[in-house]
């Protein structure tokens, strides 16, 4: 009578062996994908937040305007912005709107009010796990540095003149003289990002009158 060999398998020890390598594995690889996860985050919000200015910078240059491509008129003048505003606020993860776009017109309003808000655009970062942990206006001239909590890069036409302002998110309907003109001691903002509640790796954008773009 033929008998038939027996076929060895995995025996207890050696299956509970290669689960514990697999599980060292994958807890190794998670800070890896995470980390991963964070730069990647990061990155875009950069890129996003550098291509806003550099469109506001080259709309201010050709004199154009979000409002008029909108509308499908380019020519009418009375949409053309006196000036651009990109206004950020220190935010949390999952906070909508951290930044906003303005355009703003002459109204001749004198010294309390000469502009007022023609269009608005309100901006997420890619994906809600990014926010902006911090805003650091600086004079580099006076070699000082302030932590705000809401600030405006203000773009002016025909030559896009770059102003840094503190601008309280409450004050954001009136533009006064004092604000718009007067209150130039900054020359560089700095934005801080943040991915999730990884303090450790956090992304900086900064922006000059000098050297334009710097992250």
């Amino acid at each position: 009578m033929n008998s038939k060999p027996l076929q060895k398998g995995f025996t207890l020890i050696e299956l509970l062996v290669v689960i514990g390598l697999m599980a060292i594995v994958l807890g190794l690889s998670v800070p890896f994908v995470t980390s991963l996860r964070s730069d990647v985050s990061l990155r875009k919000t950069l890129k996003q937040v550098e291509t806003d200015v550099v469109s506001t910078l080259n709309y201010s240059l050709a004199g154009k305007s979000f409002a008029a491509i909108s509308s499908g008129d380019l020519v009418e003048s009375e949409l053309i912005p006196a000036a651009y505003l990109l206004h950020f606020q220190v935010s949390e993860e999952g906070d909508q709107y951290p930044y906003i776009y303005f355009e703003l017109a002459d109204n001749g309003g004198g010294q309390e009010n000469p502009m007022t808000i023609t269009y608005q655009k309100n901006k997420d970062f890619p994906g809600s796990s990014v926010f902006l942990k911090q805003i650091e206006l600086i004079s580099r001239v006076d070699q000082v540095s302030e932590s705000v909590q809401s600030a405006s890069i203000l773009i002016q036409p025909p030559f896009g003149r770059v102003s840094f302002i503190e601008l309280g998110t409450e004050n954001l309907g009136t533009f006064t003289e004092q604000i718009l003109y007067d209150d130039q001691k900054y020359d560089e903002i700095r934005l801080s990002f943040q991915y999730k509640d990884d303090e450790k790796n956090l992304s900086h954008f900064k922006f000059n009158t000098s050297k334009l773009l710097n992250y």
